[in-house]
């Protein structure tokens, strides 16, 4: 059975419009206080702001102008590493050699930086919103489990946290637990309600994790060679309390939660059928929203209409046209994107050309943050609300490159 790689984009809140190099931040407006943000893969998103790292060191892309520049305000400063030079004081770059930033977010006033060098040690520091005077303000003897997407709710920080099993001789072959995790950024304390599998065992979904009335809900899948067991579960904060909400013999992937409505993906065995359901997080019960062909992920509803990826096997392992690519096991794989709307079930479809990848990375009142790669360019831009839909990707604003 083939475990398919989540590529994604998670969710915390955030705040004010940040600064970037000689600016100054922008307080005169409520609505730019703790905006949400959703958490990806080495980046975070909000309507105002995307904090990302590179080298080492921290940028800031404002998604208001579609400016990138790395988030120091220091005049003349270098933007130098702690390996380049171990007295550099620029508010941009790691705290640590050998460290780097997992996520960076505002909220309340203060910039909160996740960091990340040692195995089982997990490191918040606080700044001034311009990144000065920055401080370690809290640490955890475990570290940050990179497969799944954190999420800030209410000034808490909620994560699975990965334990290795520590020896005398290397770090190869530890076993690492995983754990349900909390940090309260008001006074730093820490919370480990429960553990939830063993990397290689367990795959947790990366943007399953969601809190919801103050229970925290969480998908995860155990496989074997033959079968594939999969599970909604959540744990109530209040009762202390670990409960089953969704349980099946299939591939699920949770993607999204909005307004007590939970997006899900349920694969065959073989990835060659999926279904796109939502789950009523309230009352119970779940609806299937489509039916597809081939392996279906990175869902995201927005009134109606549904954006999604999707992949069909070929089975041609020598075709080499549009869209096509071999794929580990000899077959060939079709990568796609649609658009399903759910008020009239007219579903749009647009075929990837050659080497084309696209991803999303998240999305803003400013436009959709697309991560867009073929043979000329690796460019992060933004995408308009329009061309989003008519999945156009081509017509993004690039802004850098990787």
């Amino acid at each position: 059975m083939k475990i398919k790689a989540l590529i994604v984009m998670t969710m915390t809140a955030a705040a004010l419009l940040l600064p970037s190099c000689g600016k100054q931040p922008d307080k005169t407006s409520d609505a730019n206080v703790n905006e949400p943000v959703e958490f990806g893969a080495n980046i975070t998103v909000s309507d105002s702001y995307a904090f990302r790292e590179n080298d080492g060191r921290l940028y800031l892309w404002d998604l208001k102008t579609n400016s990138y520049e790395i988030f120091c305000t220091q005049p003349d400063c270098k933007h130098q590493t702690a390996a380049e030079n171990a007295d550099t004081k620029c508010s941009a770059v790691a705290p640590k050699e050998g460290y780097f930033y997992n996520y960076a977010f505002l909220y309340n006033d203060t910039l909160y930086s996740i960091c990340t060098g040692e195995l089982n040690e997990f490191l918040i520091y606080t700044a001034d919103t311009d990144g000065m005077n920055r401080k370690l303000a809290f640490t955890a003897e475990l570290s940050l489990c990179t497969m799944v997407n954190p999420v800030l709710d209410g000034g808490r920080l909620f994560f699975v946290g990965s334990e290795f099993e520590m020896n005398d001789t290397d770090s190869v072959g530890l076993r690492e637990n995983y754990s349900l995790c909390s940090v309260d950024l008001s006074d730093f304390s820490f919370e480990k309600y429960m553990d939830i599998g063993t990397a290689n065992e367990t795959v947790i979904g990366k943007k399953s994790l969601l809190l919801y009335k103050n229970k925290i809900y969480f998908q995860h899948s155990e496989y074997s060679e033959n079968s594939v067991h999969s599970a909604v579960e959540c744990y109530d904060i209040d009762g202390s309390e670990r409960m089953t909400v969704l349980e099946m013999e299939d591939s699920v992937n949770v993607w999204q939660c909005n307004g007590g409505k939970m997006l899900y993906v349920v694969s065959d065995d073989d990835d060659s059928h999926s279904q796109v359901c939502s789950y009523d997080l309230d009352g119970g019960g779940t609806e299937v929203l489509f039916k597809r062909d081939g392996y279906v992920s990175d869902v995201c509803m927005i009134g109606n209409r549904v954006f999604y990826m999707y992949s069909t096997a070929d089975g041609k392992s020598e075709i080499r046209s549009a869209g096509v690519f071999d794929t580990s096991d000899g077959k060939s794989e079709i990568r796609s994107a649609g658009v399903f709307d759910t008020s009239d079930g007219k579903d749009l479809t647009t075929e990837f050309d050659g080497d084309v990848y696209v991803s999303v990375l998240g999305h803003t009142s400013n436009g959709h943050l697309i991560h867009y790669q073929d043979s000329e360019r690796d460019s992060f831009g933004l995408l308009s609300d329009e061309d989003f839909w008519s999945l156009k990707f081509e017509n993004a604003d690039f802004k850098f490159e990787q």
